[in-house]
């Protein structure tokens, strides 16, 4: 089995191959029974915003995910352990990033998989908390970023990178009704 490529905060650690090896099932199975397993690590409660800090490797020691970042970060190392690639996507919601203003910062977003399960023409959306498999984005969401984990696109810390995020989209907005 070839390894995809896999980022920094995903590498494919003892504990990460460990978990994989025990999760059974190739393609959309495999990826169903991963979202399964997530869904039965607890979560963290009380968090005023995202945590970008842990690595899959410290999150599934913890066995408890920090929001749909940490999952997918679990979610990509998972499946590039069971050889599948898997691109991690930060969304935005459309109507935040167009209403964004640094008085009204806002945390709506979430975190897709674009998973490749050897079919490279029909490559599916996969949400990183609920497993539900797509063909594409939802329609009110967009591309904030995508990369191979939170780090590669610049996600590290917490609340403040993701505004920079927003930003960074709503002055492309303003740029392209300008042109």
């Amino acid at each position: 089995m070839e390894i995809p490529e896999t980022g920094e905060q995903t590498q494919l650690t003892p504990k990460v191959k460990e978990i994989a090896d025990s999760i059974k099932g190739d393609g959309v199975a495999v990826a169903m029974n991963i979202a399964t397993y997530i869904k039965s690590m607890d979560v963290v409660e009380g968090s005023e915003g995202p945590d970008f800090t842990r690595t899959a490797d410290e999150v599934l020691e913890d066995n408890r995910y920090n929001g749909c970042n940490e999952a997918g970060v679990v979610f990509a190392a998972l499946l590039r352990a069971k050889g599948i690639s898997t691109t991690y996507i930060q969304v935005l919601k459309k109507d935040a990033v167009k209403n964004y203003s640094k008085e009204r910062p806002s945390l709506n977003g979430h975190v897709f998989l674009k998973v490749d399960f050897g079919d490279h023409e029909n490559k599916k959306t996969i949400n990183s908390t609920t497993g539900e498999i797509t063909d594409a984005l939802p329609e009110e969401m967009m591309v904030g970023a995508k990369g191979l984990d939170a780090w590669d696109i610049g996600l590290r810390e917490g609340f403040g990178d993701l505004q920079r995020m927003f930003e960074e989209k709503h002055q492309q907005l303003l740029d392209d009704e300008k042109n």
